[in-house]
């Protein structure tokens, strides 16, 4: 059961400078909650094409993957030098 999930789109600007993490850009698309009964789509993407966008709900991907983020770097998951 999803509890939750996250589906993120990355692209990779970096080119031959593989060290160029600034020019990764990483945004959540989906987020599902099963045992609420949501799923939503901030992006809908068809034949590896991006065909619609919804800003409002893709703004609120981005803060819930944010501070879900900051969670998990708070509980030691990760180790990021700040």
């Amino acid at each position: 059961m999803q509890d939750p999930e996250m589906s993120f789109i990355m692209i990779d600007n970096r080119g031959e400078d593989a060290a160029a993490y600034e020019k990764v850009v990483v945004t959540p698309y989906m987020f599902q909650q099963a045992n609420l009964g949501i799923y939503q789509e901030s992006a809908i993407i068809e034949n590896n094409q991006l065909t619609k966008f919804k800003r409002q709900q893709q703004a609120d991907h981005t803060a819930f993957a944010n501070g879900w983020l900051q969670n998990v770097k708070e509980q030691g998951f990760l180790n990021v030098k700040s």
